[in-house]
């Protein structure tokens, strides 16, 4: 299980966490086909009250016209298991990961389940094989 603590030490500086207090579709799927077909269109609403912004200008994070905002999700734990299991790693085990212009993340040493559960897209389709 990772704890917000632990995910909080891989965001990128300037990144902070917030709760997800809504998550809607706002597309209404007429069948089950059209469903498969096009991409989701999501409401998201975030808690920001205790999210400080970095130049402590203000005591929460305010949300203003033509703010964006970055989702990091995170891979379920049981996908991460099923994953380190497929490839035969255990997820405790430590790698440090470079790419040719240097660290390929903001902290490029990390557990595999680590790695697994934050940098890596696992997300699968119910009727994936």
């Amino acid at each position: 299980d990772h704890s917000a603590g632990a995910v909080a030490r891989f965001l990128p500086g300037g990144y902070k966490l917030c709760s997800v207090t809504m998550n809607d579709e706002l597309v209404d799927f007429p069948t089950v086909e059209s469903k498969k077909l096009f991409r989701s269109t999501r409401y998201l609403g975030f808690d920001l009250n205790g999210v400080t912004n970095s130049r402590q200008l203000a005591p929460d994070l305010i949300y203003e016209t033509g703010d964006h905002a970055r989702i990091l999700p995170m891979n379920d734990t049981s996908v991460v298991l099923a994953m380190c299991d497929c490839l035969g790693l255990q997820p405790g085990q430590w790698v440090h990961v470079m790419i040719e212009d240097g660290p390929a993340f903001p902290t490029p040493t990390m557990r595999i389940g680590d790695l697994l559960a934050l940098e890596v897209d696992l997300a699968t389709q119910q009727n994936d094989g």
